[in-house]
């Protein structure tokens, strides 16, 4: 999510949760095996903007489908991979209630509901206007290409990205506030 934000310059990258495993040792090379077990949907890159509001209700529906107490709820069972915002979370409370706080990774200030950000992400081939992500509520969305004009999957945006090894800083971090062990 970090190299995607960086190269296209947006406030905030989202990337796919899965509960797949894609983990590698420290030291060890990144290879292709490992970004497929990462991200193994076929998708392309794009971006579009969101207001802080619509953020926030994206990751709270996100949360509801992880960590609602009714199991109805229930899809999925994972969170989205987050660059550009710090996140505080309590996981228990109720649904659409979880989001404590959203402030900006780089300076800590916060998102305001009004305030519109630049996302980057991925768009499925199933996916309808206005999504990315999975995440709805978007405007603007436009693929993301390369210099030579093509559409990016992520998988060939990241073994471009990461030929030098692996990104060394980290934006971005969800903090849960709960006293629910997870």
């Amino acid at each position: 999510a970090d190299e995607i934000r960086n190269y296209y310059h947006t406030d905030v990258a989202l990337t796919p949760g899965f509960r797949f495993d894609a983990v590698v040792p420290q030291g060890d090379p990144i290879t292709l095996e490992n970004l497929y077990r990462y991200l193994p949907v076929p998708a392309t890159l794009a971006k579009g903007n969101i207001t802080g509001r619509n953020l926030r209700a994206l990751f709270e529906k996100e949360l509801s489908s992880a960590f609602s107490a009714d199991a109805f709820q229930h899809e999925g069972g994972w969170f989205l991979g987050i660059s550009g915002l710090d996140l505080q979370v309590d996981l228990d409370r109720a649904d659409g209630q979880r989001v404590v706080s959203m402030h900006r990774a780089t300076d800590q200030t916060e998102v305001l509901m009004d305030e519109v950000l630049s996302v980057a992400s991925c768009v499925r081939p199933f996916d309808k206007p206005g999504v990315l992500c999975s995440g709805e509520g978007f405007t603007d969305v436009e693929p993301l290409l390369d210099p030579g004009g093509a559409e990016l999957t992520p998988l060939q945006f990241l073994r471009k990205r990461l030929e030098g090894g692996p990104p060394q800083r980290r934006t971005g971090h969800v903090s849960d506030l709960s006293h629910t062990p997870v």
